[in-house]
């Protein structure tokens, strides 16, 4: 079958369905896009980790139906460097040939129809479409710049791979392993659920036109005009005992800053990290960090380093963390202006709350052991 379509519209919808961040050899259905053409449309079909995509375009088919699947990252990148008007796709048993002028491609098959075809989203219907609302595209920035570096990798508590949204907006995004949280009002889903990171990937590469909407349990994002419409369904889930619980409670209370606090920059903080950094010899460094009225000291074996502070303590502290934590809670702060105070349990200093306008994040200290 032989399949004719407009190259602008072809290349857009291919960028929205790949996200090049959610395409894993873990999750295998992610590393194919399956292509479905009839007499006068081409559905794109993508799926990954709690993701469904779809894609829907015009054009002018020969036959009544022919399907491939093929690999995702390759044809994305082949059709980004097309820039004819027009391309034909030709289904073969095979392959997928893309012609394009005079130069031809052909792109492997990578599984058979036989295998199980990709699931579609939910359909949209007029009431959906009238109840959706626009994207909030800055929000998911700013849980993707600022908060996702501290989602944990270990599945010790697999709970914490995922991001919790709260029904008030909240946001938390941590690693219980190496106790460092992270907390904005950033979320836009108003219910309290668990997500996967690839919704973050997919939601901030999206354009400004997107809208969402939810149907039940799930979410649809949707864009449409009259080149293409797509449309990716969402699947969050829920806390219980099967999935785990983040504590979300728990976290959101320790992160509450008293009035015991230093003012200080963070390039000033990075500044002094990437000077110990330069001078270190220890694979895994830690550093001193010490607070009294109106300083932060930070000391290591080779540096020892003042940096001004606005504030003042009830009671000077000091305590160790690993150093490259630490150089990450300050290197993804959004704002220069940092407030720290101690994070005390029990009566004993367990790490530091830092603050900003938007955003809270609280880090652990290790064994409190001096540097020498």
């Amino acid at each position: 079958m032989k399949f004719v379509l407009s190259t602008k519209p072809l290349k857009t919808a291919i960028n929205l369905v790949v996200v090049n961040a959610n395409v894993s050899k873990f999750f295998t259905r992610s590393l194919m896009i399956e292509m479905t053409a009839t007499r006068d449309t081409l559905t794109i079909n993508t799926e990954a980790s709690a993701l469904l995509s779809e894609a829907t375009l015009r054009g002018v088919g020969d036959e009544d139906r022919a399907v491939i699947f093929v690999d995702a990252l390759q044809l994305k990148a082949l059709i980004s460097t097309i820039n004819a008007a027009q391309v034909e796709l030709e289904f073969t048993n095979n392959s997928l040939v893309i012609r394009s002028g005079k130069s031809s491609f052909s792109l492997p098959k990578q599984a058979d129809e036989s295998d199980g075809n990709f699931a579609s989203p939910e359909p949209l219907t007029d009431n959906l479409i009238a109840n959706a609302t626009p994207v909030d595209g800055s929000s998911w920035k700013f849980i993707k710049d600022h908060q996702l570096y501290a989602i944990a990798t270990s599945y010790t508590e697999p709970v914490y791979t995922y991001i919790w949204m709260g029904a008030d907006g909240d946001v938390l995004v941590g690693d219980k392993v190496n106790s460092l949280f992270t907390h904005s009002e950033a979320g836009q889903l108003n219910t309290n659920c668990l997500l996967r990171d690839t919704v973050v990937n997919l939601i901030t590469s999206l354009p400004e036109n997107a809208q969402i909407v939810r149907v039940g349990n799930k979410y649809i994002v949707f864009i449409s005009n009259d080149s293409y419409e797509y449309r990716t369904q969402i699947t969050p889930l829920e806390e219980n005992e099967q999935n785990g619980v983040y504590s979300s409670d728990i976290i959101i209370s320790i992160m509450e800053l008293g009035d015991s606090y230093i003012e200080v920059s963070a390039a000033d903080i990075l500044t002094a990290l990437n000077q110990s950094a330069l001078l270190t010899t220890d694979k895994n460094p830690k550093i001193e960090f010490c607070v009294s009225d109106g300083v932060l000291r930070l000391k290591d074996r080779r540096v020892d380093i003042e940096i001004p502070a606005k504030g003042k303590v009830d009671m000077p502290y000091s305590i160790l963390f690993k150093t490259n934590m630490l150089k990450s809670v300050i290197s993804n702060s959004p704002d220069d202006e940092l407030k720290i105070g101690p994070r005390v349990t029990d009566g004993d200093i367990a790490g530091i709350i830092v603050h900003t306008s938007q955003m809270t994040s609280v880090l652990a200290c290790v064994d409190s052991e001096s540097v020498e």
